[in-house]
């Protein structure tokens, strides 16, 4: 994985009491937990919401500008 900025490297973090990357660790896996909860509300509110699926077009007016972005538009249900 190429470096990160603010992110340590391997060694970095071997070089560490175990006290210290234990903390990191369990902080890392708060954070990704947060993050995947708010990806997947996201992603349900985008299902929800979205007038962009790929679904055929309700509205022909619409339907160059959804060629265009490479999808349909439809009515919300």
């Amino acid at each position: 994985m190429p470096d990160v900025a603010g992110v340590p490297s391997a060694e970095e973090l071997a070089a560490l009491p175990h006290d210290e990357l234990a903390a990191r660790l369990a902080e890392a896996y708060r954070a990704i937990a947060g993050l995947t909860a708010r990806v997947e509300l996201l992603e349900r509110r985008a299902g929800r919401d979205s007038l962009l699926t790929e679904q055929g077009p309700v509205f022909p007016q619409l339907e160059g500008l959804a060629v265009a972005l490479g999808c349909t538009v439809t009515a919300r249900g």
